[in-house]
């Protein structure tokens, strides 16, 4: 059972501003300067520290510090900063509540010292957080006398409305968001069906704020007789008027005037009789200690009493009111009134109190207070008697005594005081007079009710409390400081059963959409909520998390940093892609459509592949789109365009949603630049990945765990480019288990995307790309995935139609020139088929022309050597190394990064090696001449560096290539030893067979060198290489490869090593 019954149903409410006539004046103490209130806050922590009782707790001191320190820089000290100091861990509620009782203890401090200062902050409707605190002069005792005077003046005039007091009538503004349990169904059929035509005259503002319509409780509490060694026990409520934005039953009226009084009294009624059922019934069934017999009164006065509303509202609820309801009659109820107010009690056994019994015409008391159950005695005329208490104590009982009626237990109103609570307990003479309660503002109720129960001073109110658990109120609060002023009027608050409802601006979180967060109850199970309850919320925030519950769940302690970071995430998309390292050299507008190849299993053909080409960038658009397929794959060989095309899409997808396109927010994370700590980590954690996309886009605050709900929501996508490079010097397992790492970001049943990029030869073939990318099994994984949950999709290489588009744009008038070139040329068409490549080869073409001019057969290799011989002649002149010096230290980094399986090296380390190697390389290089070519290295073409003081490649074909050099010149020195590195990857196999054809000498020296490793005992990690190196020289050039007579290959690690069509002799694996 839960505090908030089921049937429970809301329309928004909407926040009402408004401005009551001022009917009294106010005295308004003078406020002292800032060195004023410093010099009285440093008395006071003097003087109190020599007090012989009552001196200052450690914690009073601390906070008393912290309020001074603040107030040197602060005129007024925002109590939100305050709180913030003081209580930072502190949940807002209770960090309020702790604060004003430092208040109050401060403030009998300044009294007992004479100081005739004190603490005050606004007394209006606006969260606590939200006010500022000041020190003010506190009034003499004949300016005490006068306001007396004023206020004495001020009851005796006529009150516009009853049940108003009269501190509302000043200038205050009620924009306050509370989380109060309201019913607004239960009043719209009421109306509608009662004051038919009134209501549909009503236009849907009015009739909104209506139906929003609630009540606060103010607590009574038992007095005597006492219970000993216990707090006064809570043993009744008085419900009164609570309208949607915090205003009183006054206010009501004021804000409606063109509703008919007595439609809203019963609206008020049905509220009231409504929530008081909901608190007893549910704190009965829960075990509460008293809740059976716990009493609830309403307000009733002539206008209600002789309305028919009230006969149609004692018909329709008449359950409601059999279980301890009173109404409490006033002074204004006489003559006619009293006999009809009779005649319902005794048709539908109604209860009665009298209230203000100070303002009772005898004849009118006499004739009903027979009837009444219990008095109560108004605020005013109790303040009046209890000023006394000092001077007068045996006075005060004497004049309450003259409104106790024998036998009916008398109930005091505006008890505020502690003390004035201790001195009724202990002088009340129950012998002689009836039970004694009180009610009041201050009075909190015993900590069992807080399941249900929240102060509604945390509100800006003064006080009493509404049907709406802490835990709802908490996540109320939460939500409304986060929302800007502008925004919090478009949250809308509604209850489903045990879960309230808080419907957020999608502009507030990054979406297009409305971001619902239902927030259910600390009484209740989220398992045991109905799905209903919880339909189409984005995320349920849960006192505790359930991991049998498959929906986004929030704490309390997460929600704050969640809605910053999501709030966040729009401008971390832009960053990331911004803000990416390695961009590409080619322009944006360079780009040409490519097409992307997706092989699709027939059904009605069994397990046949047929073969779909669609656009690239239009097929990852729709991928976005489709509520299918979680994952998608895009693979392709090296300098294919993968990156681009990554970054294009997720550029277009920016471009859209700033058009108002309704699509997730794209976060782009290349791979190759995790952070060296993650770098050195074989698998680093799914968090630590996304942890690094957000500090590399320039958000260091904003949370992983945040990111992936949102991921998990459906409101951003992820793209990790470079999946290889991470991978490629990974075991098997570990490359699996970092696969497994990236799933975990759109589990089963989420509404996530990712999108990897990869290159194709990290996989064995089709099936082991299905395998690798989607987690196992080929039909369905231990996640529950089947394959249709992932899209594998293979760039495809530039037709000539995309060629020759391509040169369009660069080079206009030159383009057919340089088409027709390539295709003179052999093998330079198939090159260019690559992007890359062609983006080097038309960045080089006068040295291709040359190379072709004599003839030269060109490879990839030939390509990239142009590059490096391009750069450099450019930079002839500012060499502070020799070039050949320079291109070895290229290749012998490219050695170490491969071989320490790194991708980057930071500047300290770089420096260090350079030293190292400038040592033996150049031995007479002074100190000053090092400075100079640390600089000409680390301003090299090829090397690039992050913020983070990183130097890699600029490219990952670029290290390949420097490695490839490197391994053919030492093969061809008869260095085998080169080959001592973890597996080649295919590139660099290429690269270096490509390499060693330039030369003939290099070839054959090469040749040999390979064939007498593979001929003689095992070496780990050479034998494998040069085997590699070897099925590749007899694919492509089977003429000059070599031909080992056997392969002595015990022990090698041939893995995932592909040999189809490979005929070997005297072979020995054993």
């Amino acid at each position: 059972m839960s505090p908030t019954p089921r049937s429970h149903s809301t329309s928004p409410n909407r926040r009402i501003r408004r401005t009551q006539m001022v009917t009294q004046p106010q005295r308004t103490p003078p406020r002292l300067t800032r060195e004023e209130a410093l010099q009285a806050l440093t008395t006071l922590r003097e003087q109190g520290d020599q007090m012989t009782k009552n001196k200052l707790t450690r914690s009073d001191r601390a906070s008393l510090e912290a309020l001074i320190e603040l107030l040197r820089s602060h005129d007024e000290v925002p109590v939100r900063e305050l709180l913030k100091r003081l209580w930072p861990r502190t949940p807002a509620a209770a960090a309020a509540s702790t604060f004003r009782s430092f208040k109050e203890r401060m403030n009998d401090r300044f009294r007992q010292l004479n100081l005739r200062v004190r603490l005050e902050h606004p007394k209006d409707n606006r969260p606590l957080s939200e006010k500022n605190l000041w020190l003010e002069r506190a009034l003499a005792e004949t300016e005490i006398a006068a306001s007396e005077l004023a206020e004495r003046f001020a009851r005796e005039q006529k009150r516009e409305y009853h049940d108003t007091p009269r501190e509302e009538y000043v200038p205050q503004e009620v924009a306050t968001e509370l989380p109060v349990v309201r019913f607004q169904d239960t009043l719209r059929q009421f109306a509608e069906q009662v004051a038919t035509e009134h209501w549909a005259s009503l236009n849907d503002e009015q009739r909104d704020f209506l139906c929003n319509l609630s009540t606060i409780l103010q607590p009574i509490v038992q007095l005597v007789p006492p219970i000993p060694d216990r707090e006064p026990p809570v043993v009744a409520f008085e419900c009164l008027a609570l309208s949607p934005t915090g205003g009183s039953f006054g206010q009501v009226l004021k804000a409606m005037p063109q509703v008919d009084g007595a439609l809203i009294r019963c609206l008020l009624a049905i509220g009231a009789a409504k929530t008081a059922n909901a608190l007893r019934s549910d704190a009965q069934q829960n075990g509460v200690r008293g809740a059976q017999h716990l009493i609830f009164t309403i307000n009733l006065d002539p206008p209600m009493l002789a309305s028919p509303y009230f006969e149609a509202f004692l018909e329709r609820f008449p359950d409601l009111l059999r279980h301890n309801v009173v109404f409490e009659v006033n002074e204004e109820t006489a003559g006619p009134m009293v006999k009809m107010a009779r005649r319902y009690q005794v048709a539908d056994d109604l209860r009665f109190a009298l209230d203000d019994l100070s303002k009772w015409d005898a004849k009118a008391r006499q004739d009903i207070e027979t009837y009444a159950e219990m008095t109560k005695l108004d605020v005013g005329r109790f303040q009046e008697i209890i000023r006394r208490l000092a001077d007068e104590p045996k006075q005060v009982i004497r004049d309450l005594a003259k409104y106790a009626v024998p036998g009916k237990p008398l109930v005091v109103e505006g008890v505020e005081q502690r003390l004035d609570m201790r001195f009724l307990e202990g002088h009340w003479p129950l012998d002689k007079l009836p039970p004694l309660y009180a009610q009041g503002h201050g009075i909190e109720p015993h900590p069992l009710w807080s399941p249900w129960l929240a102060d509604a001073r945390h509100f800006g109110l003064r006080g009493g409390q509404i049907l709406a658990s802490p835990f709802l109120a908490e996540a109320t609060r939460i939500v409304s400081d986060f929302l800007t002023e502008a925004e919090r009027p478009q949250l809308r608050r509604h209850s489903h059963g045990p879960v309230y409802r808080l419907d957020l601006p999608g502009s507030a979180v990054g979406t297009r959409d409305t971001f619902k967060l239902a927030v259910v109850s600390d009484r209740v199970e989220p398992l045991k909520v109905s799905a209903s309850d919880l339909a189409d919320a984005d995320c349920i925030v849960v006192k505790q998390r359930d991991a049998r519950l498959a929906r986004e769940q929030l704490t309390l302690a997460q929600l704050p940093s969640h809605l910053r970071s999501f709030r966040s995430l729009p401008g971390v998309g832009a960053q990331s892609l911004r803000k990416a390292p390695l961009p590409e050299q080619y322009v944006l507008g360079d780009w040409v459509h490519q097409e992307v190849r997706e092989g699709r299993r027939d059904r009605k053909e069994g397990s046949r592949e047929s073969e779909i080409k669609v656009a690239g960038l239009s097929f990852l658009l729709d991928w976005l789109t489709s509520p299918a397929a979680p994952f998608c794959a895009l693979l392709g060989d090296y300098g294919m365009g993968k990156t681009f095309l990554s970054r294009v899409f997720t550029n277009e997808v920016l471009e859209r949603r700033s058009q108002g396109a309704d699509l997730p927010v794209p976060l782009y994370l290349d791979m190759r630049a995790l952070s060296p700590d993650l770098q050195a980590r074989r698998v680093p954690e799914l968090e630590d990945m996304v942890v690094t996309l957000c500090r590399n886009a320039g958000f260091p605050d904003v949370k992983a765990d945040a990111v992936l709900a949102a991921v998990r929501l459906g409101h951003v996508a992820l793209i990790f480019d470079g999946f290889d490079e991470k991978a490629a010097h990974l075991t098997d397992a570990e490359a699996t288990a970092l696969m497994d790492q990236i799933r975990r970001a759109a589990p089963k049943a989420s509404n996530g995307k990712v999108l990897i990029a990869c290159r194709t030869h990290y996989f064995e073939d089709t099936p082991h790309e299905r395998e690798k990318v989607g987690g196992g099994a080929l039909t369905r994984t231990r996640e529950g995935r089947i394959p249709a949950d992932f899209r594998i999709v293979h760039l495809q290489p530039f037709d000539q139609k995309r060629i020759q588009e391509y040169l369009q744009k660069l080079f206009h008038e030159n383009a057919e020139r340089i088409f027709d070139f390539l295709g003179r040329v052999h093998d330079l068409m198939d090159l260019s088929q690559r992007p890359f490549l062609l983006f080097l080869i038309t960045q080089h073409l006068a040295e291709l022309e040359a190379l072709a001019a004599r003839g030269q057969h060109i490879g990839a290799a030939d390509v990239y050597q142009a590059v490096m011989e391009e750069w450099i002649r450019r930079d002839t002149g500012k060499h502070e190394i020799p070039t050949d010096v320079k291109v070895a230290f290229m290749e012998e980094l490219a050695r170490r990064l491969f071989a320490e399986e790194r991708k980057q090296i930071n500047f300290k380390q770089l420096r260090a090696w350079l030293q190292t190697q400038m040592k033996d390389k150049m031995p007479a290089v002074s100190l000053q001449d090092f400075g100079r070519a640390d600089a000409d290295l680390r301003t090299a073409t090829f090397i690039v560096r992050d913020p983070e003081g990183n130097y890699r490649f600029a490219h990952t074909s670029f290290q390949e290539f420097f490695l490839a050099r490197y391994l053919a010149a030492s093969l061809s020195q008869r260095h085998p030893d080169a080959l001592a590195l973890p597996r080649l990857p295919k590139e660099v196999v290429d690269f270096t067979v490509d390499s060693l054809h330039g030369k003939a000498y290099q070839r054959e020296t090469a040749s040999l060198t390979i064939q007498t490793v593979l001929e003689q005992p095992y070496v780990p990690q050479v034998s494998e290489n040069a085997l590699l190196l070897w099925l590749a020289w007899r694919q492509v050039r089977p003429e000059s490869a070599p031909e080992p007579a056997r392969f002595e290959l015990q022990g090698a690690k041939l893995a995932g090593l592909n040999m189809s069509g490979v005929r070997m002799e005297n072979v020995d694996f054993s």
